[in-house]
Order: C-alpha cells, then structure tokens, then sequence
C-alpha cells in the first residue's frame, strides 16, 4: 500500500504514522493474548488495526496531478500522449491484487484465508493458541477484503484515443517523414473528480511546402458504440482559408481507393476537406490499421495536389 489507497478512516492521515500505530496494535494484541492465554482480549486491538487499515478505493487516474491544464484544445507533446496510454496497462496491475476479491487471485486467496482460519478454530478446542491464531486472521485480514473493491477511473473513451491517434501518426511519420505531427488534446471535468481529465486526443500535421492559405490537416477519432464495444473511426479534416476556393479544387481530386471519399464542408469562416472511410448502413464504421494507412494515404495525395 501507499498514499495512491484512499482509506475510509481519517484519509488525509500520513501513511506512515497509520502504518507505526497499526503495527504496534497489532503487536499489543498478540502480546496480551500470549500472556493472558486468552483470545478475546486481544482481539479488540487487533480489529482496531483493522478497521484503521481498511481502505475505500485507489486514487490513480489517467491524470493525477494533472501536467495538462485549461479546458480546450491544447498542444502536448507525445510523450503525454503515450502516459495516457501507459497508464491503463499499469493501473490494470490492481486487477491480481491480494486484496482484490472481484478478481481471479484475490478471490482465491479470501475462499483460502476462510478455509484456513475455520481449520484453526475447529483445531482449536484442544489448543487455544490454534484457536487464537484462527481468529486473528480472520480479524485481521477479512475486513480488508470486503472493504470495497479497489477503483480506479480508467477513462476508456480518452485511453482508447491516444492509442490509436498514436498508432496514426507513427504510420503518418514512416510514409511521409518530412511530415511535421504535433498532438493536441480536448480537456474537461468528470464528476466526483477536482482535475481536468483528457476527453480526446487528436494530431495536427503541416509539411515544409505548406502555402499561406493551409492551415493544417488534423487526424480525428470519432467513437462508434455497438452493444458494449466502442469502435474507432479515424478520419482526416484539411483546414484552408475561406476563399481558397477548396470546393471547385475538389472537384479535380479524385481518391485511387473506392474504399475511401472526400466531402467539403464550411465552419467558421475556413473551408474544410474531410477524407474518411466510405461507410454503408451496416459496414464501415471501424477503421482497421489497414483502413487508417489508406485514409493517410489519399489525405497527403490530396494535399500534395492541391498545394
């Protein structure tokens, strides 16, 4: 344990000094049992120690402290992108804890702990010290497991975007090398949570030949649910100024994979391209590495054309 397990009495407590004051009751406990012979007594110290020890949850989010800050798009670089994504593979370590009785492990160990203890019970009435040993295990360590599970906020939508936005641009950048990637990041608020937290993750890319009326082409996510699974739908947006005149332009660029389409959209006073997936009423919405390579593909062809 340490200062990430939030414990359901005196929380702000110092760990350390939680840790002298349990041990020494757990010690005074065992002490008056082996002078007294008796049991009883001692176990009002021993299920203080308990009760002081049990802890409501684990305080690990995708960001802690959180080394991102306001509540817009924003830049980061790609190593806070890749924190998002390793935070998940480490926080997933909490599933095979000792003490996590949802899981696998922790259900066995508890399933164990009751068996064992029963046997030392049951032994006991001709050893009391067995009998003592039995009942201060289940005073001692049943509480912890039954008080509450250990949480932690994975944010699966946010986790799920830096991933496969990564996955993205390293593809990005292994065919087109001169392609300048920049990351950037939507921010807001999750309830019952006092930091902003990533919603989504996208990249922003420009080249060396960039002309004065190109504004950049962003790789995006949208998130398609279907029963319980989400699935990610990549596509790419180029952003011109208004006037560029991208409608007609469009008109000459033809995409050389059926599989993918370009529409022309204004918003805001800029002229946008939007290469994606073609999808039908049942197909399309999930965008494989395969998918993803031809979208980057025809998006920097377009580009190339029309710069």
């Amino acid at each position: 344990m340490n200062q990430s397990v939030i414990f359901h009495i005196l929380p702000n407590f110092p760990f350390v000094f939680r840790l002298i004051i349990s041990l020494v009751l757990i010690a005074g406990g065992i002490i008056w049992q082996l002078l007294t012979g008796w049991a009883t007594p001692g176990w009002i110290p021993l299920l203080l120690a308990s009760i002081f020890l049990m802890y409501k949850g684990v305080d690990k989010r995708v960001v802690k402290n959180s080394i991102f800050h306001g509540a817009d798009w924003q830049k980061i670089n790609r190593e806070q992108v890749q924190q998002i994504v390793d935070t998940k593979r480490k926080l997933a370590k909490w599933d095979t804890s000792l003490y996590e009785s949802s899981g696998c492990l922790g259900g066995a160990i508890l399933i164990l702990l009751i068996g064992a203890s029963l046997f030392l019970i049951l032994a006991g009435v001709s050893n009391l010290y067995l009998m003592c040993i039995g009942m201060d295990m289940l005073v001692l360590f049943l509480p912890q497991f039954l008080s509450g599970m250990k949480r932690f906020d994975m944010l699966a939508k946010p986790v799920l975007y830096a991933r496969k936005i990564l996955e993205a641009a390293t593809m990005l950048e292994i065919m087109y090398p001169s392609a300048k990637i920049e990351y950037l990041i939507l921010l807001g608020t999750k309830k019952k949570i006092k930091t902003s937290v990533p919603k989504e993750v996208k990249f922003k890319v420009s080249f060396p030949q960039d002309s004065d009326d190109f504004l950049g082409m962003y790789g995006q996510l949208s998130m398609n649910n279907v029963g319980s699974t989400t699935y990610p739908y990549f596509y790419t947006v180029q952003v011109y100024k208004e006037g560029f005149g991208l409608k007609k332009k469009m008109d000459s660029i033809h995409m050389t994979d059926e599989k993918v389409i370009k529409e022309y959209t204004e918003e805001s006073g800029v002229e946008v391209m939007v290469i994606r997936q073609r999808t039908t009423q049942k197909t399309g919405y999930n965008t494989k590495p395969r998918d993803v390579e031809r979208i980057l593909h025809e998006s920097v062809r377009a580009y190339e054309l029309l710069n």
